[in-house]
């Protein structure tokens, strides 16, 4: 105990002389939840105008339909009002003020009145493909909202069944898949980092000719990345609590388990990259690089389960995927499964790759010299 001791304040001392280590592993994280809290966090309506010629009252009843449709990045109308004069609302457009204009004739209500079929103008921007999908499908959310709603006699009949308890926001789902990564990459580098400095220093030698093995001090390593790896996602969760409003530290205690099987998987990776690669800076950068590629591939930034072959086998075998199942069923209630699967391939992927990474860390440091 008294060795392993040891090994801890060795460790602390490595870190308080250079606190990037700490640094590091939060920042990257860190950057990604800022950088799409920008981009999608706090969105604005999309501007329109609606210009309603209507004689009736119809037209307005249609107009208050499309715009009360909420957009799926945050709980906002996905469209807002910004103008109703015909002439004006076309020269926004052509100016890029306005997203769209709509425009209601004045037979909207005579036509609903007497069964005709309505008519109505949409213009929209078609140069970017996607954002003109979105454009029509809000709007024809909006026209089917209106037919439900006072047509309730027509021949369709939709039940809707959500699996969610309410409608989650983009950004969130994104947040809880950064504060994954920030748990992985904050254990990885530290490990990395005080791995190199030892042997930068060249402490790392006299493991070799050591009398005992050093699991004692592999066991001290692995708690301080550990605790890096925790250091980093407290800050993580802060970040969401602070920029969108999201307190997932009230779900922590329930993520524990899939969070502490990933944070051993990931940490024992970079025990066999340490050991591996001889250079620092290469290590670091298959660290971060491969946490990165692995954050997106297994839905870091969405919750939807490929359907191509070859990403549904790439995102099956990645244990985010199993871990991030769990961490939003716990925040968003959207887990129809009990995760037993996914505890399972949790725990057998952090046992095969922390008993891997022991013995890889025993046979290549502690190399006793021949009798």
């Amino acid at each position: 105990m008294n060795r392993f001791t040891a090994e801890l304040k060795k460790i602390a001392v490595i870190i308080a002389n250079d606190p990037r280590s700490l640094a590091a592993g939060i920042i990257a994280p860190s950057l990604v939840l800022i950088m799409f809290s920008l981009l999608f966090g706090g969105l604005s309506p999309m501007p329109v105008g609606i210009v309603d010629n209507d004689r009736g009252s119809w037209g307005r009843r249609l107009e208050k339909e499309i715009l009360s449709q909420i957009s799926p990045l945050g709980d906002i109308p996905y469209f807002g009002k910004k103008e109703t004069d015909y002439t004006k609302s076309l020269a926004e457009f052509e100016k890029g003020i306005l997203t769209g204009v709509l425009v209601i004739p004045e037979d909207f209500s005579s036509c609903m009145e007497h069964h005709d079929k309505p008519h109505i103008v949409y213009h929209l921007n078609n140069f970017n493909t996607d954002f003109a999908k979105n454009m029509r499908l809000y709007l024809e959310e909006g026209i089917y909202s209106f037919y439900r709603k006072y047509y309730r006699d027509i021949d369709i009949e939709i039940e809707e069944r959500f699996a969610a308890q309410a409608q989650v926001e983009w950004v969130d789902i994104i947040a809880v898949g950064t504060l994954l990564l920030a748990f992985a990459i904050g254990g990885m580098f530290n490990y990395l980092y005080v791995f190199f400095k030892e042997k930068l220093y060249g402490t790392l030698l006299l493991y070799r000719v050591a009398p005992r093995s050093p699991l004692l001090s592999f066991s001290a390593r692995i708690i301080a990345a550990f605790l890096s790896s925790l250091l980093a996602g407290l800050f993580n969760a802060l970040l969401a609590c602070l920029l969108l409003n999201l307190n997932l530290f009230a779900y922590l205690p329930h993520m524990g388990t899939a969070v502490f099987l990933t944070v051993i998987t990931y940490i024992s990776w970079a025990v066999l990259l340490s050991l591996f690669m001889d250079n620092f800076y290469g290590a670091v950068m298959a660290a971060m690089g491969g946490a990165m590629i692995l954050w997106f591939f297994s839905g870091g930034f969405t919750m939807a389960v490929p359907e191509q072959p070859v990403l549904l086998f790439i995102y099956r075998i990645i244990p985010n995927s199993y871990a991030l199942d769990v961490m939003r069923g716990i925040v968003f209630g959207s887990n129809a499964a009990d995760g037993t699967l996914d505890y399972i391939v949790l725990t057998g992927t952090a046992a095969v790759s922390f008993s891997f990474a022991v013995w890889a860390f025993r046979s290549r440091v502690w190399k006793r010299p021949a009798a």
